[in-house]
């Protein structure tokens, strides 16, 4: 149970201060984003690598203060690694040889955040964000290369929901009628991405957007 507290409370706390204030429509934001950056697992019996990551869509905020923003996504997201030395047994089970296989997952993600912003005011306002996701894999992909060739093959036993933990920082930069935003958000699954297993993923995104 101790893996879901850290969502629990994250939710309780927006919900209670959303609540202290009247909803006012004019404070309502909307707005999309995209980036790209690494990902793992960690607890993997085998060496793994890191993997290219993405990911793209939308969200919308309330603005909640000078200070506290809540903040809603709805992100595709593309997470994985790599094994760069994996066996390769011939119909006896001997190892014949070694090839690399790169594992992706891709994700259709729900994060629900609390944005901090430095009451800084003009058109810079750095800010931190914290908060969690759940997540459901809508995709998975085995790649095994050997020089210039490769094959691809879905992944039977990945888990279908995966829940987790979000912190970051950025800057909101004036631009126009809305702002453009830059952030660098590290995404941490409490959840196991492989049935059976305990290989928790973990992201670093690098991420850019703009909201009216």
């Amino acid at each position: 149970m101790k893996k879901y507290t850290l969502i629990i409370v994250i939710l309780f706390l927006a919900a209670a201060a959303s609540a202290e204030t009247r909803w006012d429509i004019a404070r309502l934001g909307y707005g999309v984003k995209a980036g790209a950056g690494t990902s793992d697992v960690q607890h993997h019996d085998l060496e793994t690598n890191h993997k290219t990551a993405y990911c793209i869509g939308g969200f919308v905020n309330y603005e909640q203060s000078r200070f506290l923003t809540l903040q809603m996504e709805a992100l595709f997201a593309v997470k994985g690694y790599k094994l760069p030395s994996v066996d390769v047994l011939d119909e006896n089970d001997e190892v014949v040889g070694q090839t690399g296989v790169e594992i992706t997952i891709t994700y259709a993600e729900l994060p629900v955040m609390a944005k901090l912003t430095a009451p800084l005011g003009g058109k810079f306002r750095p800010f931190l964000i914290g908060g969690a996701f759940m997540a459901l894999a809508v995709g998975s992909r085995q790649r095994i290369s050997s020089g210039l060739l490769a094959v691809d093959w879905a992944v039977e036993n990945v888990e279908k929901v995966d829940l987790g933990a979000i912190g970051g920082l950025g800057i909101d930069i004036k631009a126009g009628s809305g702002w453009f935003t830059i952030e660098a958000r590290y995404d941490y699954s409490l959840l196991a991405a492989v049935k059976g297993e305990d290989q928790k993923s973990r992201a670093l995104f690098f991420m850019f957007g703009y909201q009216w």
